[in-house]
């Protein structure tokens, strides 16, 4: 498309010259800022970067999305020099604004210049790629003159490593395996002195794709999913070093863990709490290990299992326990005989009952009684 009718239809000014494309970064961190605080800032960078460039420039655009702002430079090239100059001034400018947004870093990445507004994408493809090398560079710079280099194949070779212990961490619920192996994996990644800003950064957000089909294919639950993938995909890229990047990686896989673990958690103990429950409610009748095990939907041997595991003791252990607490309140609170209490709290025998009451409560019932009366 030409020049001409470029302008004609978005109304820009543009000229034949030098066509280059500069990527604003403002880095927010994972803290909560107020989007009004977000609002003056970017409008704050668009009229710094109007005042130091506009007059230099034959059309200056500056488009924001998110953290991301998007400057379009068009001017003559005997200006390129100043053009430079006046880059700096407006970061200058910039970074003086971070003595009133204490938790905001900016960073400029500096495309390529070209001549042909057709190749204005390489350009842009260029600027963003510095901007994403401030995370190896430090922010708070003008990022500029950058190669793109491609470590495609080394990065493949420690994503197969990193996908075998992260199965393995997910399917057993291990926290300590799950960050043990991302954190080998960064140590790998970083051994490589040529790695790139971008690689790191598609490299965690490819961790977390791992993560979130692991929890699928191991038949468990994201809560809030949607929201859970579009918080990650903000503050990820509000990250402005490659510490901050994997402490939050980590961090959101932990909280996410923990949840996962205590729904677990509270779904194994729930027949257990059905059982309980059961009890309760049948304790006067004879009741056995079996029906209550049938009850909750396990096999005899694994609900003895799980309920020994989560009572702290075992089937009989609690319902005569359970038994001889309503046998007590009886004994205080009633005048019904030794023998009818006996029967209502599901024992046939009198002699049986009176020897598991002493058992448990250290006296015999009538003593008991009477020490209560």
């Amino acid at each position: 498309m030409k020049i001409q009718n470029i302008n004609e239809e978005y109304h820009y000014k543009f000229q034949e010259g030098n066509f280059q494309i500069v990527t604003i970064k403002i880095d927010l961190g994972v803290k909560e800022i107020e989007k009004n605080k977000i609002s003056i800032l970017k409008s704050k960078a668009t009229d710094i970067f109007n005042n130091h460039l506009f007059s230099e420039c034959f059309d200056l655009e500056i488009y924001f999305q998110d953290s991301v702002g998007y400057c379009i430079l068009n001017y003559k090239e005997s200006c390129k020099k100043i053009i430079r100059k006046k880059l700096k001034l407006a970061l200058d400018e910039l970074l003086i604004q971070k003595n009133i947004f204490m938790d905001l870093e900016l960073t400029l990445g500096i495309g390529s210049i070209v001549e042909d507004l057709s190749k204005l994408y390489q350009s842009f493809r260029l600027s963003y790629y510095a901007m994403e090398e401030r995370i190896l560079l430090g922010r708070g710079k003008l990022i500029e003159n950058v190669e793109i280099r491609d470590n495609h194949q080394y990065i493949t070779g420690i994503f197969s490593e990193l996908n075998k212990s992260m199965e393995k961490a997910i399917e057993i619920l291990d926290k300590d395996l799950l960050i043990t192996s991302i954190d080998e994996f960064k140590k790998m990644l970083l051994g490589n002195q040529n790695i790139s800003g971008e690689e790191i950064i598609d490299s965690v957000n490819e961790i977390f794709k791992i993560y979130v089909i692991l929890i699928r294919n191991n038949m468990m639950e994201i809560e809030n999913k949607a929201e859970f993938s579009n918080e990650f995909n903000i503050h990820i890229n509000n990250c402005g070093s490659v510490e901050e990047i994997f402490e939050y990686l980590k961090n959101k896989f932990l909280k996410s863990l923990d949840k996962i673990i205590e729904d677990k958690r509270q779904a194994d103990t729930k027949p257990i709490r059905v059982a309980k429950e059961y009890i309760k409610q049948n304790y006067m009748k004879q009741i056995s290990l079996e029906e209550v095990s049938s009850f909750v939907g396990f096999n005899s041997s694994y609900f003895s299992h799980l309920f020994k595991k989560e009572s702290g003791k075992n089937f009989l252990e609690y319902l005569s326990e359970t038994r001889m607490n309503k046998a007590k309140e009886f004994l205080k609170e009633s005048n019904l005989s030794i023998s009818v209490i006996c029967e209502r709290v599901g024992y046939c025998d009198i002699k049986h009952f009176t020897k598991s009451f002493k058992k448990i409560a250290g006296i015999k019932p009538n003593e008991y009684r009477k020490l209560y009366s």
